[in-house]
């Protein structure tokens, strides 16, 4: 008799997601079985920062750290070299807070997921609102609020 082949297993859900978009002013937003826990914009270019805002998020978390998504992709009039920094930078001040789990999303898959614009000031315009009624209250910049979208964005990905 043939042996049945199992169907492999899926990995749980992550339950703590990081999720970041890098600029000078990085965005950062975390989110804790599926629902916003807190988010800052902090200086995009400084490993310290970065961390120490990473952990400020972290405060009252007990939990595992699971996954870290960050944006992808190229910015307008920013070099790439000046992104992959900053992007590498958000990494190993997620990893040092002890995130293991990272991948990247570029801007058009999670846009075309969560919001009606096509053109980059009227989608940035259109995070700053989607967080105001989604979730209460306004980020003090664009990439803050990216990154609340990014990060619901995963959760929804990641989180089924």
């Amino acid at each position: 008799m043939a042996s049945r082949k199992k169907k492999p297993k899926q990995p749980p859900a992550p339950r703590v997601v990081l999720a970041a978009d890098p600029g000078s002013s990085a965005g950062l937003a975390l989110y804790v079985d599926g629902k916003f826990w807190g988010s800052k914009a902090v200086n995009g270019t400084s490993h310290i920062a970065l961390y120490d805002t990473i952990m400020l998020l972290l405060d009252g978390c007990h939990l595992v750290r699971d996954l870290c998504v960050i944006e992808d992709g190229f910015g307008k009039g920013i070099g790439a070299k000046t992104l992959d920094r900053r992007r590498g930078l958000i990494m190993g001040a997620a990893q040092a807070a002890g995130f293991q789990n990272f991948t990247f999303v570029s801007p058009s898959t999670w846009h075309s997921a969560m919001l009606v614009s096509r053109e980059s000031a009227a989608m940035k315009s259109e995070a700053m609102l989607w967080c105001k009624e989604r979730l209460g209250f306004s980020p003090t910049t664009h990439d803050e609020a990216e990154a609340c979208c990014i990060g619901f964005w995963a959760c929804e990905r990641y989180g089924k």
